[in-house]
């Protein structure tokens, strides 16, 4: 009976590991200047530990989980959806609609 308990628990530790190691690469994919399609100026740098609006001097953490981003602003959280075209297109919804962003080299 030790034996089934112990794999059940190897098993959940694979998938925790797999699941880590597959939002940590997707995180790695985010990384990176973002400008809003059609514009020449940076939108927003997102780093290991936060979103970076240039415009604003203003830093902002967020979480990733799945396809879900969450940006805690001072006054709220944003909940948004977001997905990676190729490695260069960032698309962003929400309430206000979907936005297109592409990385700067």
């Amino acid at each position: 009976m030790a034996s089934a308990t112990t794999s059940k628990e190897a098993t959940s530790h694979n998938i925790k590991s797999k699941s880590k190691t597959l939002g940590d690469s997707l995180n790695r994919k985010l990384l990176g200047i973002w400008a809003a399609e059609g514009s020449e100026n940076a939108s927003f740098e997102i780093t290991k530990d936060a979103f970076y609006y240039p415009e604003h001097s203003a830093s902002y953490t967020y979480a990733i989980l799945g396809d879900s981003l969450r940006i805690k602003y001072d006054d709220f959280d944003g909940n948004f959806s977001f997905k990676l075209r190729g490695d260069d297109i960032l698309v962003i919804s929400g309430d206000d609609g979907e936005h297109l962003f592409k990385r700067m080299n």
